[in-house]
């Protein structure tokens, strides 16, 4: 009996994996997100990297990547609705992303119904109910039927997802064990692996928000979004989030 308490893990719940349901339960009671909810941040838009130009003979030089910086506020309401305003050199617009679509303005025309891939880093953080945030990810092609427990960055995490082929990155999202806070998101869209990964998570009241959040596609550093401020708004107008009254406002 000796040996066999001896080879026992001190701590049974780390081998224990709850299912995707209960998980993404948690996680939502851990982050407590409110009715209403702005973020001030910056996001910094990288272009591929490519070689600078050099002369004959001149020493090769490390692969260079322009940014475009781009000033936002993102405004949550209860009821999966988001719309963020934003503004760069020469556009300023907004887009508004809810139960009824998607749709996004620059300088007063509509120029897409549908979010970018640099968009879904949100999906994590704005839905308040697990089991659409659960249906939401099945959508995107995670397997919620696996809990798992994998390393990332020397963290024990939760992993919801399965890989299709070992060695492959496959769609799925990392939760630390600990504080169940996200730190990892990835998804494949079409035929790119997008990964969005979370860090600094502060507390505003009740609420944990990521004040640091890095976009890799393939592999690849696209995108950086800084978050400056995050404050409590109770009273956000329903009518910032009515789409199809937006895409009729706007032309395409």
């Amino acid at each position: 009996i000796l040996v066999i308490c001896l080879f026992l893990p001190l701590d049974k719940g780390q081998a224990f994996a709850p299912g995707a349901d209960h998980l993404l339960y948690m996680v939502i009671q851990k982050i407590r997100q409110p009715a209403g909810m702005v973020a001030f941040q910056s996001r910094s838009i990288l272009s591929p990297l490519r070689k600078p130009a050099t002369a004959p003979g001149d020493e090769a030089e490390p692969p260079v990547q322009q940014a475009l910086v781009l000033d936002e506020k993102l405004t949550y309401s209860s009821g999966f609705r988001l719309r963020s305003e934003f503004s760069f050199p020469g556009v300023s617009g907004f887009q508004v992303e809810s139960e009824s679509g998607f749709v996004r303005v620059e300088n007063g025309r509509s120029v897409a119904l549908e979010k970018s891939f640099l968009d879904y880093y949100t999906d994590v953080l704005l839905f308040r109910d697990y089991e659409e945030l659960e249906r939401k990810m099945a959508m995107d092609g995670v397997d919620t039927s696996r809990v798992a427990f994998r390393r990332y960055r020397g963290k024990v995490c939760f992993v919801i997802g399965s890989p299709s082929e070992p060695g492959r990155p496959f769609p799925g999202l990392w939760v630390e064990r600990q504080s169940l806070f996200p730190v990892r998101y990835v998804l494949v869209k079409k035929g790119w692996v997008l990964e969005f990964s979370y860090e600094n998570w502060q507390q505003v009241s009740r609420t944990w928000y990521p004040m640091k959040t890095d976009i890799h596609m393939d592999g690849q550093l696209m995108a950086q979004v800084r978050v400056n401020r995050v404050a409590l708004e109770p009273n956000v107008p329903l009518g910032l989030f009515q789409v199809q009254r937006i895409r009729d406002q706007y032309p395409t």
